[in-house]
């Protein structure tokens, strides 16, 4: 057994919760295995859902964009070993950081951007478009490096409910099915409102399909625009709204299909077998744009932040394909299923134990 496996990531109402999420995934797969965990974040804004969940925590009073790499020094020569691990989640990391935690613990990185050589001692890039980034000549031909590497569907953080709960939607008569149960969700933030957009759209352009949906609503704990959805819900009593969902598995099984910003969800929905129309909110999200639009296996529409309007009415406009068609939406079902590892969390998790162990394997 390892030491204590410390997490360092932030959550608030710009970067969401995705990155904290997966890492209290993790965490979850960790301490069923009998390890220690700890997160360290930079300021109080990231605390509500890690202290929620059960685990210690340690607020640093810093910067959660740019990182003072003294004070995070600081932190870990006073209370890290040798035998701990790092675990760094957030787009503020840098290989100067990595390298200046290196002595005091190990590190592993959630590297999902490519965007530059992490000296640690693992790279995690569970995302289907992984292939688009030449890891090996980063890692091995050029720093010949004894970095292990964790890429692609083997190792997507799903929580323990996505696999317990059971799912089939192969016999479903999408055509007939009135109403129709819909998820729209967009992570922790939505800072664009982006789902506000689409429930206008949706009664804008097409009445009679709005009114042939029950669209369940999550509203994530940084949603900014809660009121207005809030307003939409009050006028019309097929659009409800969920809050603080402890088991989302469960909701998606509930669901027929999906309207979601590109992010890890998009992977939830495989492991549900969900058939999804998604978007961009992000330009890293594109490659997701790339990989779960190839063969129409999910309905990319486009991307919120450059073209709202068009975004939104092309989200209704396949919408409606999905929900008009058992071929379709059959064809979606199929394709999703059995992209995902549902056993992501616990594949990292032993890696991470076994971080001490044998270097000479490489992935």
């Amino acid at each position: 057994m390892i030491g204590i496996v410390y997490f360092r990531t932030d959550a608030n109402d710009i970067i969401a919760t995705g990155h904290v999420m997966r890492c209290l995934t993790l965490a979850a797969a960790l301490v069923k295995k009998g390890q220690k965990v700890f997160f360290v974040v930079s300021d109080r804004q990231s605390e509500e859902l890690i202290r929620n969940a059960g685990y210690d925590i340690y607020t640093l009073g810093t910067d959660w964009k740019i990182w003072d790499i003294s004070v995070e020094k600081d932190f870990f020569r006073q209370h890290a070993a040798n035998d701990d691990i790092l675990v760094v989640d957030s787009y503020s990391v840098t290989g100067e950081y990595i390298e200046a935690m290196t002595g005091f613990v190990k590190t592993a990185v959630f590297d999902d951007i490519f965007a530059e050589y992490y000296p640690a001692d693992i790279i995690i890039n569970y995302n289907l478009y992984y292939g688009m980034f030449d890891y090996n000549k980063r890692y091995f031909r050029e720093h010949c490096g004894n970095t292990k590497l964790l890429l692609g569907g083997a190792y997507v953080p799903l929580r323990e409910q996505f696999k317990e709960q059971a799912v089939s939607r192969w016999k479903t008569d999408i055509e007939k099915k009135r109403p129709v149960e819909l998820l729209l969700i967009c992570g922790g933030g939505d800072i664009f409102n982006t789902m506000g957009h689409v429930l206008e759209n949706a009664m804008a352009l097409d009445r009679t399909v709005f009114g042939q949906i029950r669209w369940h609503v999550v509203c994530g704990a940084y949603n900014p625009h809660y009121s207005d959805i809030k307003k939409i819900s009050d006028s019309n009593s097929n659009v409800i709204i969920h809050k603080n969902v402890s088991n989302m598995a469960k909701l998606m099984s509930e669901c027929d299909v999906c309207v979601s910003a590109a992010s890890t969800v998009l992977y939830e929905c495989c492991a549900m077998q969900l058939p999804t129309v998604f978007y961009c909110v992000a330009d890293n999200q594109q490659y997701d744009a790339e990989c779960f639009g190839r063969d129409e296996m999910m309905l990319y529409c486009g991307d919120f932040t450059k073209e709202p309007e068009l975004t939104a009415s092309s989200i209704i406009h396949n919408l409606k394909k999905v929900i008009g068609s058992n071929e379709r939406y059959r064809y979606m079902v199929r394709t999703c299923n059995d992209m995902v590892d549902k056993n992501g969390a616990d594949n990292i998790a032993d890696e991470l134990i076994n971080i001490i162990g044998d270097w000479n394997g490489f992935t």
